[in-house]
């Protein structure tokens, strides 16, 4: 994934808090029985959101990106 600097700063900031915040509400969602699975699950959790800051490739803003077949 190609992101600007900035960006991929913001993202490690909230990435994981997401992550983390969808396991709570899944957790919640299993104690109170209101999900049609059992245990419900996080759509994915604070190591997942983790692991996939590391395919993150920083990009400048300004700087053209080569996506092949002549697309910019």
């Amino acid at each position: 994934m190609f992101a600007t600097a900035g960006t991929t700063d913001l993202c490690k900031l909230l990435l994981p808090d997401s992550g983390y915040l969808q396991e709570e509400e899944a957790r919640y969602a299993t104690h109170r029985g209101s999900s049609t699975h059992s245990p419900a699950l996080p759509l994915y959790t604070a190591a997942d959101a983790v692991k996939t800051l590391n395919s993150f490739r920083i990009q400048d803003f300004d700087e053209p990106l080569d996506l092949g077949g002549g697309w910019n």
